[in-house]
């Protein structure tokens, strides 16, 4: 029988943490039919937003929420488009479009699979994901679902990002969370 805690394990697995095994090329992929153009805003505004972001991040998952300490490091990959990397485990990281000069929303983002044990496929999905950042702050709220084995869990997630602590990351605090440990308690309670 696979559990929630099997569950979140996997979705760590696809969020973060290496599962162990062979670094073949997982790869997730955007979800078919999802623009990845930004719109034309006439200035590139993708600086404003490339940082290392420290904050903290709150996972729901099926009604249990887990927060913790976490990094998310976000860059520049064309004219107002991002990368946040860290959300899924794999080499690319999910995509966002900046929509003005203090907002961005991510692109629906189907992570690589991971597999647990008596179940073979784990998939994690950010379908929704809006940011604003003010005075400093960073702002991201989304939805999605970890879905397989006969389980599509909904998941919301919400990350604040201050510029006291990021602050203190650049000045060499070290935050021992991760996304996956957000994750994983979330599913476990």
């Amino acid at each position: 029988m696979i559990t929630r805690r099997d569950v979140a394990v996997a979705a760590a697995c696809a969020l973060l943490a290496s599962c162990g095994g062979g670094g073949g090329t997982r790869e997730g992929h955007v979800c078919e039919g999802a623009s990845i153009t930004p719109p034309a805003l006439g200035t590139d505004y993708a600086p404003n937003f490339l940082a290392t972001w420290v904050g903290t991040l709150t996972m729901t998952i099926n009604g249990s929420s887990n927060s913790g300490m976490v990094t998310l490091p976000i860059t520049r990959t064309d004219v107002n488009k991002l990368e946040l990397a860290g959300l899924c485990d794999e080499a690319k990281g999910v995509p966002a479009l900046v929509q003005s000069s203090d907002s961005f929303d991510t692109v629906c983002y189907v992570c690589a699979p991971a597999a647990v044990s008596g179940c073979s496929s784990i998939v994690v999905t950010y379908e929704t994901g809006s940011a604003t950042l003010a005075a400093g702050t960073l702002d991201l709220i989304g939805t999605g679902t970890a879905a397989g084995c006969g389980m599509n869990l909904p998941l919301t997630f919400e990350f604040i990002s201050g510029p006291a602590v990021y602050e203190l990351a650049r000045n060499g605090y070290a935050f021992a969370g991760s996304v996956s440990d957000v994750l994983v308690g979330a599913f476990s309670r």
